[in-house]
């Protein structure tokens, strides 16, 4: 378990000295694994941990962060149909990008 938040913190501190000049701070959300199948259905049993939910940077004044994507004019807007096609890949938890 020491390796796996070795690797976190070892991600975010590479993370953040690499866009130290666009970001502000960094919010990590993590959440319980129990509570988030007593409120939905899960494929799988929950494991009893926290795990990592999402990473959102923040940004300084004058920039846009990535939360304010959708204003930009060269974004698309949100498309159901697209998003669409990736659910059965989370659904079998293939959707993972980060392995530790």
């Amino acid at each position: 378990m020491g390796s796996l938040y070795f690797k976190f913190i070892l991600v975010i501190c590479i993370y953040t000295t690499t866009n130290a000049l666009i970001y502000d701070d960094i919010i990590v959300s993590h959440q319980w694994s129990p509570a988030v199948c007593r409120e939905s259905i899960c494929l799988r049993p929950p494991t009893a941990a926290f795990t990592l939910h999402d990473i959102w940077p923040g940004a300084k004044k004058g920039v846009v962060s990535q939360s304010n994507c959708w204003r930009l004019p060269q974004s698309s807007p949100f498309d159901k149909n697209v998003v669409s096609l990736f659910e059965p890949f989370l659904k079998e938890g293939k959707g993972r990008i980060l392995k530790f």
